[in-house]
């Protein structure tokens, strides 16, 4: 699936599934669908769109939302710190060679 969606047992139970691809044998090649059509998807999308019904449940929205936040700030938080703490390595790393100052002879 090209949507960026994990197929899980959990989510296939939940919707159904339509596949629409140029190429017929890019349809169903990982998972199960129910419907599969062979052709360009802007086409489609403009006539079916229309035919949708509204849903206005936002719970799973608000959700994600929610949880992206979260994740975000923490990821962001865990930066700032890597950021104070400087390399995770410990070591400096040489200056190339170009930028290297000759040695002096004592």
């Amino acid at each position: 699936m090209s949507s960026g969606i994990t197929p899980t047992p959990d989510l296939f139970a939940t919707f159904r599934f339509a596949q629409v691809d140029i190429r017929a044998e890019q349809i169903e090649p990982r998972a199960s669908i129910d419907l599969g059509v062979v052709g360009d998807v802007g086409p489609m999308l403009t006539a079916f769109l229309p035919r949708l019904e509204g849903n206005r449940d936002r719970r799973h929205l608000d959700q994600a939302t929610e949880h992206y936040h979260k994740t975000r700030k923490g990821l962001d938080d865990l930066a700032v710190a890597n950021q104070a703490s400087g390399p995770s390595t410990g070591s400096k790393l040489p200056m190339p060679s170009a930028t290297r100052r000759p040695k002096t002879r004592s």
